[in-house]
């Protein structure tokens, strides 16, 4: 149950802050998925960034928290749900995000050290969002919400990263 509600937590945050990125171009080597904590304080060394989300700007270290080269799935999702406020009945969509077996330690490291942290996701240069840690990612499995706005661009370039 606790896994439950960590998942759903984490994924009400990924979607808040989600972004579409456009395909790579062809002939382009595929681009890494990296994952940064967020510091709000200038840090010398230290990129300033404009991040997805509610929150306009942070610093990221020059060097990932994590990176991930390969996937072992991408997939695009709906789902349906009650609003809680209004009880109407309403739909989001976006890529589900399954890593490989090997990366999933490192993530769930990642995700205990980020708790209450904001964390950059990247495409390459490109931000996709940057949600608010607020609890360990137990799973090898994350979601990016799109609501429609280039999910199809955002599964086509991250396909690029699924190990065949």
């Amino acid at each position: 149950m606790k896994t439950v509600i960590a998942f759903l937590g984490l994924f009400v945050a990924f979607t808040a802050c989600s972004r579409s990125v456009p395909p790579e171009e062809p002939g382009k080597a595929a681009q890494a998925l990296t994952f940064h904590i967020v510091s709000k304080d200038k840090i010398e060394g230290w990129k300033l960034m404009d991040l997805p989300g509610q929150r306009p700007q942070g610093y990221i270290s020059p060097d990932p928290d994590l990176v991930l080269s390969q996937l072992k799935s991408v997939e695009l999702f709906k789902k349906a749900y009650a609003n809680p406020i209004t009880s109407a009945e309403e739909e989001y969509s976006g890529v589900k995000i399954t890593l490989q077996d090997e990366d999933a330690t490192s993530f769930t490291g990642l995700s205990r050290r980020a708790v209450k942290h904001q964390v950059l996701v990247l495409l390459g240069d490109k931000p996709l969002m940057a949600p608010v840690m607020m609890t360990p990612i137990t799973e090898p499995v994350f979601n990016i919400q799109t609501n429609g706005r280039g999910e199809k661009e955002l599964l086509e370039a991250l396909m690029h990263l699924v190990k065949k």
